[in-house]
């Protein structure tokens, strides 16, 4: 049964490679022959052009999302520690310019040196990187966006908390669900709806989960918890995660939306 059970995953990742492939790369020739165009589009056509390169984006943003999401489902490596603090700082580095660009303040707060957990190797640098992504895609500009990191009993608790929209029970039991996106976001040209799917299976796969809240008065909390690589002295004083409640961010309307 162990051998048969390993045979399909090995199955299922050389398709997920072969579609890589075969479906990267006609996109990838695609997108080449539209930038060639451009200097011959006359100004009648300039609208139907861009359209055209919109949907061309879209498709490779999907099918990136689509084979992410699956080499998720079918990771058997054994978690791996990685420094939680680290890789904070460094996503939000990375990001924050191109949030400056559009007026949306990012913030690390509550992360001290040395927070480290388990997951899936690479898997803390892609969860930041999806949700930030989601961030960037959805956040207005004038709002704010905050990451924090805390060591708990149980692991460690990753969240990335807004100050957006208002969601209802009902939307955000089904919001990390694959191709779910909030209401008010079916029609983002760049949204596939698997961010947070993405992000549920990397947790998963690396022994913690993804939790959905909502944010008072408005907004999202987003909170991923990993496996702490050992349990603290029993001298050291540990954060205990609060129950039930959510920190408001101060600051005016919508904040990141959530595809």
């Amino acid at each position: 049964m162990a051998k048969a059970v390993v045979a399909s995953v090995l199955h299922e990742r050389r398709f997920i490679a072969d579609a890589s492939h075969q479906l990267r790369n006609p996109l990838f020739a695609l997108q080449l022959s539209l930038n060639n165009l451009e200097p011959h589009i006359e100004p009648g056509g300039r609208t139907a052009y861009t359209h055209a390169g919109d949907e061309v984006e879209r498709l490779r943003n999907r099918c990136d999302s689509v084979l992410t999401l699956k080499r998720t489902e079918f990771g058997m490596a054994e978690p791996v520690e990685q420094d939680v603090s680290g890789i904070i700082r460094k996503q939000a580095e990375i990001f924050r310019p191109d949030f400056s660009k559009k007026g949306v303040e990012l913030d690390i707060t509550g992360v001290c040196d040395g927070v480290r957990a388990l997951a899936q190797s690479g898997g803390v640098e892609q969860i930041l990187e999806e949700l930030l992504k989601n961030a960037l895609k959805y956040v207005p500009s004038g709002c704010r966006v905050e990451i924090n990191a805390t060591r708990l009993v149980e692991g460690v608790r990753i969240r990335v908390v807004d100050n957006g929209d208002e969601f209802s029970p009902e939307s955000l039991a089904t919001l990390g669900n694959p191709f779910t996106r909030a209401p008010g976001h079916q029609d983002v040209p760049s949204s596939s709806g698997l961010g947070l799917a993405i992000v549920d299976g990397i947790a998963r796969n690396s022994g913690g989960s993804l939790t959905l809240d909502a944010n008072k008065p408005r907004g999202l909390v987003v909170e991923i918890l990993l496996p702490g690589p050992a349990r603290p002295p029993a001298n050291k004083v540990v954060t205990r995660a609060p129950t039930g409640s959510t920190r408001a961010l101060p600051g005016a309307a919508a904040l990141y939306r959530w595809r």
